[in-house]
Order: C-alpha cells, then structure tokens, then sequence
C-alpha cells in the first residue's frame, strides 16, 4: 500500500471535535476505544503535530485525544498570562470533561505544563510520557537561553508578520530535517498563525523563560513526588541537553529515559519511534495495572 500522501489521510478514521471546558471552546482530534491518551503539543504548536500518532495508538487499544492546548490553535485564546497554572487548569478541565485519569504525554512546553500537573494533581494523571518537556531542573544554559532567544524572534516574525516563508523557518528550526516541513504542515500553521487572534496571544506564549514563567519551574524534591510511571523522551534539539534529561530520570522516581529520533518535534519527524515508544510505555503500565 502505498504511503498516504496528505496528513488527512493519514487521519482517515478519526475525528474533529470541539468542546467547551471552563468557559473554553477547545479543539481535539480523536480516535479509538479504551484507556484515555492525551497528546499536548509544544509553545505554538497545534494538533496536527500529532496527526501521524493519533490512529497508531489508539489502534494498540486506546481512546486518544490530541488538542489544541489554550491559546493555540483553533481553541479560544483568552486574555490572560498563559503562566504555566493557567495551561495546567485548561488541560485538567479537558480531563474532567473526558473523564480521568488520562496517560498524559506532553511535549516541549507542554511537557513542563503534563509534569507540573502530575505533580499537583495527581488524582488526573494514569501515567506520563514527556518528549523533549522543560521542568527547570536545572539553571538555564547557554543553549537554552540561545534557543529561547531563537524561537521568540521566529514566532514573532511568525505571526505579526506572518508569510509561507515565515512560518516554514519557524517550523524548520524545530527539525532535525528541513525536508520535514511539508508544503501542507506550512500551510496549516499559516492559515493558523495568520489570524490577527493568534499573533495577540503568542505575544504572551513566547515569554516561556519570562521570570513569571520560570518561578513555576519544578524543583528534585517535586518531581521526587511523582509516583505514576514516566517515560521521557529526548531527541537532539536547539534548547535541551540530555543531562538535563538524565538530572529528571535520577529525581523521579522509576522514571525512563530514551532517546528518540528527529528533532524537537520527534513525534511529527520521526512518528514510527515516537509511537513506538508511547505505546511500548503504555504496555508496561498495563502489564503492571
């Protein structure tokens, strides 16, 4: 059979559903039957990023869910701080609405936003899966100050100057492959960053290593807290170190720690590992249940 040729059709089977969670008309994609998975996307991202893992995971045996997290998306983008509590009381609202708890799995910003929920409430979270997820563990480096610095200047230019060109150098600097980018992928987050709504809110978004931000970091004797089982995922990328990765693993307790393929984005670039991963993590839950 050959290779589906649009992201749509590689979502043949699944659903686009809107729903209204703490006064906030949030958007998904759906697919499957069982345990609920929920897939949260990076700073500026949105759910087709996780198009290519969708069906896959349910398809082992599990109901699915990927949003647009607050502020992102087609999901409402209120006029507020976008601090990562307000992320975190969004997502568990979602969770509410669903019905928990959920496998958590989050990625980039998103995954700071899944472990920080984790750690304060717990009552929501089955399991955690975080791809390349910030915690603040450790001091920002040179890196990380470098590749924040990198992909504010980008979504700036992004969304109030928003163009194909534009868009695709945002996307290009999160992938291990500029070929990654597909025409379609481009024009998605353009008709997406486009909107005169969104460039209001990534103003706010982009400030992730604002001192408002950083102050929710969580610190080794939070995450020593955890008592779900955890799977983190590192591939090379512009803003983390895998020590920083291995710092999580030693203060969380049981964790596992795995490389993945692709850039930052490893779950669109390189979806075969990802979701090989995701679901081999669900299994070992299962299997201990």
């Amino acid at each position: 059979m050959a290779d589906p040729s649009t992201m749509w059709e590689e979502f043949l089977g699944g659903e686009i559903r809107y729903r209204v969670v703490d006064g906030i008309r949030t958007r998904s994609l759906e697919a499957g039957s069982g345990e609920p998975v929920l897939l949260l996307h990076g700073n500026g991202g949105h759910a087709e990023i996780y198009i290519r893992n969708v069906l896959p995971i349910a398809a082992a045996g599990y109901r699915v869910y990927a949003i647009d997290s607050l502020g992102h998306g087609f999901t409402d983008k209120p006029d507020v701080a976008y601090t990562i509590p307000q992320y975190a009381a969004h997502v568990r609202a979602f969770i509410n609405e669903i019905g928990g708890p959920v496998h958590l799995v989050g990625h980039g910003l998103a995954g700071w936003v899944a472990t920080y929920l984790t750690v304060h409430h717990p009552d929501a979270v089955r399991s955690l899966v975080s791809l390349n997820g910030l915690t603040h563990l450790a001091a920002p480096d040179e890196k990380m100050e470098t590749g924040f610095q990198q992909i504010q200047a980008l979504s700036k230019t992004a969304t109030t100057a928003a163009t194909p060109e534009s868009v695709r150098s945002r996307l290009n600097w999160a992938l291990a492959d500029p070929a990654s980018a597909t025409d379609e992928m481009v024009a998605v987050r353009y008709d997406i960053y486009r909107r005169p709504e969104t460039a209001a809110a990534m103003a706010k978004i982009v400030q992730v290593e604002s001192a408002e931000q950083r102050k929710y970091g969580l610190s080794a004797e939070q995450l020593a807290t955890i008592r779900v089982p955890v799977q983190l995922i590192y591939s090379e990328n512009p803003v983390e170190n895998w020590a920083n990765f291995e710092r999580m693993r030693d203060a969380i307790p049981g964790a596992r720690l795995e490389r993945g393929d692709g850039g930052l984005i490893g779950m669109w670039e390189a979806p075969q590992r990802f979701n090989e991963l995701v679901i081999a993590h669900l299994g070992r839950v299962a299997a201990h249940a």
